[in-house]
């Protein structure tokens, strides 16, 4: 018997490799390193100092709030509806920075 097939005929592994799989690949961001000098760049106009000392923590501190509650959240409805919901919102995240304008758009786009 494969691997593959005894990952499947257990009862909490499959599920945990799938989410843990999921979890890798949706926080395998390619645009973060990008971020800071696209924020500072011509496109947004932003100054660093704001970028670090205003933006940057707010996406700390909002990760941080929303932490618990989705974890409650995704107990109670189960993984698949918050995964596709997680994936909708990643990709409204990154249109709304390529396209929207201003630093409030900005703050907003950190809390996520």
């Amino acid at each position: 018997m494969g691997i593959c097939a005894k990952l499947r005929a257990s009862s909490w592994a499959y599920p945990t490799a799938v989410l843990s799989l999921y979890g890798f690949f949706a926080n395998c961001r390619v645009a973060e390193p990008f971020l800071t000098p696209y924020l500072i760049g011509p496109n947004k106009n932003i100054s660093g100092e704001v970028v670090t000392n205003y933006l940057f923590p707010i996406w700390t501190y909002s990760y941080l709030a929303f932490l618990f509650p989705v974890f409650l959240l995704t107990d109670f409805l189960r993984h698949k509806p918050l995964i596709v919901v997680q994936g909708l919102f990643l990709v409204t995240n990154y249109v709304l920075l390529c396209f929207a304008p201003g630093l409030p758009a900005m703050v907003f786009l950190q809390v996520h």
